[in-house]
């Protein structure tokens, strides 16, 4: 059984609401794997997308296209993961809409969205139009790849040069713990349009060894002095899914 190790040490909400994943290094792990601990715990889950995600693979979820899902006979069971987007031209799905997402909240246990994107890069910088978080949404997390530290910016950051003018860096410098920490929680970093700490959550992931473990505290210990009482998980998602450390205020 898949247990809620993720959803439980992100202190994420009992009550149905919406859920937005911004930034790198693991969304759409991130956002399957919440997924599955929902359903394996007998409750429902909608995964979809404000931006575009690609179709999910057999056993992620059951894809429902958002005009069918219109159809008020259309319900999801306890212990199901469903996929709603719109279907586009091409292999991406796109977002349902806002309008629909009043109806998604109520018919699952929670919805989880992923909120932008990252080009499958560890770290990034939103652009002007990032990223789409409802104002719906109850909870954000941002998510990194520790794997990131100890390389040049330019090659691990989508958008390097966004990332170089909040941190007043350059495009060869290495991503330390220190500008990691303050690109996830500057304000228009990950944290942007978030709005309060207490909906905020890091989840610094590929902690795959010790070192990265220790790196990652140190991060996690930097971004609390930015946004204090800012809860941080640090674990890997794959290939097997592990909660290595909790830096918070209160844990559960």
């Amino acid at each position: 059984m898949t247990e809620p190790i993720f959803y439980d040490a992100l202190a994420l909400p009992d009550e149905p609401g919406l859920t937005c994943l911004v930034g790198g290094g693991g969304k759409t792990s991130l956002m399957y794997r919440l997924g599955a601990e929902l359903a394996a715990s007998c409750r429902s889950a909608v995964v979809t997308t404000t931006t575009r995600i690609g179709v999910p693979l057999p056993g992620q979820a059951r894809f429902l296209d958002v005009r069918d899902f219109e159809d008020p006979e259309m319900h999801i069971r306890p212990g199901e993961v469903v996929c709603i987007c719109r279907r586009d031209a091409g292999t991406k799905l796109s977002s349902p809409g806002c309008a629909i997402l009043p109806r998604l909240i109520a018919s699952a246990d929670r919805v989880i969205s992923e909120a932008d994107g990252a080009r499958r890069l560890p770290v990034k910088a939103p652009n002007s139009h990032e990223p789409c978080i409802p104002p719906a949404a109850d909870t954000v997390v941002a998510v990194a790849g520790l794997t990131a530290l100890g390389k040049p910016l330019h090659t691990i950051c989508f958008r390097c040069d966004l990332v170089c003018a909040l941190l007043g860096a350059e495009p060869g410098d290495l991503l330390t713990p220190a500008l990691l920490a303050r690109l996830l929680t500057h304000p228009l970093g990950q944290f942007k349009e978030v709005g309060s700490v207490s909906r905020f959550r890091l989840l610094l992931n590929q902690a795959d060894n010790d070192r990265l473990l220790k790196l990652g505290l140190e991060t996690a210990a930097i971004a609390r002095t930015c946004l204090p009482g800012l809860r941080v998980v640090i674990g890997t998602l794959e290939p097997v899914p592990s909660v290595r450390g909790i830096v918070a205020d209160t844990t559960v």
